[in-house]
């Protein structure tokens, strides 16, 4: 992930910590092996806000925590299934005109939003869409602030879903299993290009697809 400086934050989840660099020169690195304030147990990913403020999905320890220059700052989530709570939190994404951060979590199979000061507000997908997802992996959003996931929802496997912006209503999902042209092997890694292209990365696929909507 990149700040407002083009500082660039690596994950280095073998060694329990993240590295930032500017123009690929090393420049602070922060966080070691444990599950005390500041310690990581395997993080995996990264996301900043408006304000610089740095969270790190601290997948081991179940739970966010958000630091600024490296210095830690709090936490949020704790293991368990309730609401701000997760089992194995895996990718994490900012919508900073809405203020809301989005954590999926593969083994619950769901993914929660919270403000940008840790607190709870729902889930994703909304509880009355009665729509299940299996396994979401990475999330993002596009310009219109609606949220994107790639994952297996229910009733078609291997697809991007899209949920509406804060209220977490179910719109549509694309894509099924296959390796044709506008089909998805294990969709992984997704961003939104500036002009509103979905840039999908298939995991099982081993290419990158361009989509328009």
């Amino acid at each position: 992930a990149i700040d407002k400086r083009n500082v660039v934050y690596v994950v280095d989840k073998g060694n329990h910590r993240i590295q930032a660099f500017t123009k690929g020169v090393f420049q602070f690195k922060f966080g070691s092996k444990g599950s005390g304030k500041g310690q990581f147990e395997e993080p995996y990913d990264i996301a900043i806000d408006k304000r610089n403020v740095v969270y790190v999905v601290d997948k081991g320890n179940h739970r966010i925590q958000a630091f600024t220059k490296g210095v830690f700052q709090f936490k949020f989530g704790s293991k368990g299934s309730g609401k701000g709570q997760f089992e194995e939190p895996y990718d994490i994404a900012i919508d900073n005109s809405a203020e809301q951060i989005f954590v999926t979590d593969r083994k619950l199979n769901r993914v929660q939003a919270f403000n940008l000061h840790g607190n709870f507000i729902t889930f994703y997908p909304n509880h009355e869409d009665h729509v299940a997802l299996k396994c979401p992996n990475c999330i993002t959003m596009d310009t219109d602030s609606f949220v994107l996931l790639t994952g297996c929802p229910s009733e078609k496997a291997h697809c991007v879903s899209i949920f509406s912006p804060q209220l977490g209503q179910f719109v549509t999902s694309f894509g099924s299993k296959s390796d044709g042209n506008c089909q998805l092997n294990w969709p992984f890694g997704i961003a939104v290009a500036k002009n509103g292209d979905i840039i999908v990365v298939e995991y099982q696929g081993r290419r990158v697809q361009i989509f328009e909507l």
